[in-house]
Parts: C-alpha cells; sequence; structure tokens
C-alpha cells in the first residue's frame, strides 16, 4: 500500500511538473515575439545585448538602433534574464540596462512589445520595472493602456491611502527609497494624459493634497509631473500644492 501511494505521488508530481514547465513555455511564447531571423545571427544579438561592456553606456539608444524591431524579442528576453538573477541590489549595472532597454521598447512603434509591458505594469512580481514600463506605454501611445494604467493607479493609490509610500517589493527585505509609489503615479498620470485622460491632472493634484504633509520627496515627484504635462514654468510657485489646485479650477474646463 506504501509503495503504491508512492508511485502515485511521483506520478502527480512529475505530471505537476509539466504543467508548470508548459505554462512557462506558453507564457515566454506570448510574452517574446518570435525572431524570424537565421540562428546564428541570433546568436550573435544574444552574446552583443548581454555583454554589460557594449550595453553599459547607451543602452538607451545604442541595440535599439542597431536592430530596430527585429532586437524586440533579444531585448525583452535580456529583460528577463535580468530580473531572474536575484535582486536590483545586488545587479545594479544590469538592472540599470534592463531600465533602458524597456524605455526604448515604447519608443519601437510596435505593438508586438505590449504583452510584455503590460505585464511588467500589472504584475506585482515584477514592480521593480514598474515606472519604466508605465513610461514605455505612455510613449508607445497604444490605447489599449488605459485601462491596466487605471487599475496600477488605482492600487498605488492604496497603498498611499494605508500610508505606505514604498508598496511591496519583489525582493524580499529590500525596498527602494521613499516615496516609490509617488514615483510610479507620477509616470503613471504622465502616461494617462498622453493617451487622452486629461483628468489626470486633477488626479495628480488629489495625490500631492494627499501626501504632501507625509512625504514631501515623493509630493516633489507629482509636483514635476504637473509641471511636464502643463509646461507650466516657476519652480517657486509650482512646487506648492496650493498652487495646483487654484490652476486647476482656473483651468479645469479646458482638460475635459
Amino acid at each position: 500500500m506504501k509503495r503504491l501511494r508512492y508511485g502515485k505521488f511521483l506520478t502527480l508530481t512529475f505530471f505537476s511538473l509539466l504543467l508548470f514547465a508548459g505554462c512557462g513555455r506558453k507564457e515566454k511564447k506570448n510574452l517574446i515575439p518570435e525572431s524570424n531571423l537565421p540562428a546564428e545571427e541570433q546568436e550573435e544579438i544574444r552574446d552583443f545585448i548581454s555583454n554589460n561592456e557594449h550595453m553599459k553606456n547607451a543602452a538607451r539608444y545604442k541595440f535599439a538602433e542597431k536592430t530596430g524591431s527585429e532586437g524586440i524579442p533579444f531585448m525583452i528576453e535580456r529583460i528577463m534574464e535580468i530580473y531572474n538573477m536575484g535582486s536590483d541590489w545586488n545587479y545594479p549595472e544590469e538592472y540599470a540596462i534592463a531600465s533602458n532597454l524597456i524605455l526604448s521598447l515604447g519608443e519601437m512603434d510596435d505593438a508586438s512589445v505590449l504583452p510584455a509591458l503590460k505585464l511588467w505594469l500589472t504584475d506585482k512580481k515584477y514592480r521593480v520595472f514598474r515606472p519604466d514600463a508605465v513610461h514605455a506605454l505612455g510613449a508607445l501611445g497604444n490605447p489599449g493602456a488605459m485601462e491596466p494604467l487605471r487599475n496600477v493607479w488605482d492600487e498605488e493609490k492604496g497603498y498611499l491611502d494605508n500610508g505606505d509610500d514604498q508598496g511591496p517589493w519583489p525582493f524580499s527585505g529590500q525596498h527602494p527609497s521613499g516615496g516609490y509609489v509617488h514615483g510610479v503615479m507620477s509616470e503613471i498620470g504622465i502616461a494617462l494624459f498622453k493617451l487622452g485622460d486629461k483628468k489626470a491632472i486633477g488626479d495628480l493634484i488629489e495625490i500631492a493634497r494627499l501626501s504632501e504633509d507625509r512625504w514631501s520627496s515623493g509630493t516633489t515627484k507629482i509636483l514635476q509631473a504637473l509641471r511636464k504635462i502643463t509646461g507650466e514654468s516657476g519652480l517657486a510657485k509650482t512646487s506648492r500644492v496650493e498652487f495646483w489646485e487654484e490652476w486647476w479650477k482656473r483651468n479645469k474646463e479646458n482638460y475635459r
């Protein structure tokens, strides 16, 4: 009887491993577009993008300009490889490269990058990539990003409502500096505005008011986003939440 139960356990374990492996392959297939380049050329590209000496000084443009849209599968692949290495605290150089590659994906004008950008936006597991994914989605300009951006806005606001300006971090026990939530929300506000959601200005002002007395560094990030969206200059006046509340009263009708 024991032998029978043990054999049944091994069989279930085997099929479970097959199932999870299949799911992993499916996710990767959906995430990374298939490359039509010859195998030898693909390996040359992988060698180039995996070399930090090639990438670290100009990752934002160097690789993207070299390969164009044909480089997208390898950019996404490299970003995921870097994440799987471990914490951004332990691999700061690699994560700086990943950040620049994500920003470059948003400038590709290619819808095949959407699955990866949406995953890094919405999945808390990849929250380390969230600000860059938001920025990239805003640059890409695809209206399909509106709903997930709004959902993530609500999620991040929930952290602030609970007095948390950092939020959960994918690497246990290691958190970014204060105001991380504000940084994400400022990028979401800019992205939503670019995609046509003009009331994002009012939402940013509401967050600035909510957080002014809690985290000054975080509030500054929100006010910087407002200056970027509106083009308002004059640091002294635009660094006060009161200025923006009055500004919104006067200009709200122009941002329907």
